[in-house]
């Protein structure tokens, strides 16, 4: 399996912030439209940090795992990406 980078999908973060693709960026990041901060980063509030990391333990748990296209918890389990993925 495959992944590609989306650029115009937004990332709908557990803060309940929605991160673009910033085409500015050398890094091809997304961008939180509420905070500025690029999820995942050190610029990243604490409480979206903690969101974020309640659903990634939550998952290595076997439960629920943050699914950042539909912005809702999924019972897929596995590892969070903090990319727009699709299959190939």
């Amino acid at each position: 399996m495959s992944y590609t980078l989306i650029p115009d999908s937004p990332i709908h973060l557990p803060c309940g912030g929605t991160a673009y693709h910033d085409p500015n960026s050398s890094a091809h990041s997304y961008r939180c439209e509420d905070c500025g901060a690029v999820p995942g980063s050190i610029g990243q509030s604490k409480e979206c940090s903690d969101e974020v990391k309640k659903y990634e333990n939550w998952a290595e748990l076997g439960g629920m795992q943050w699914d950042y296209t539909t912005g809702k918890p999924n019972h897929s389990v596995g590892k969070i990406h903090y990319v727009i993925t699709k299959s190939s």
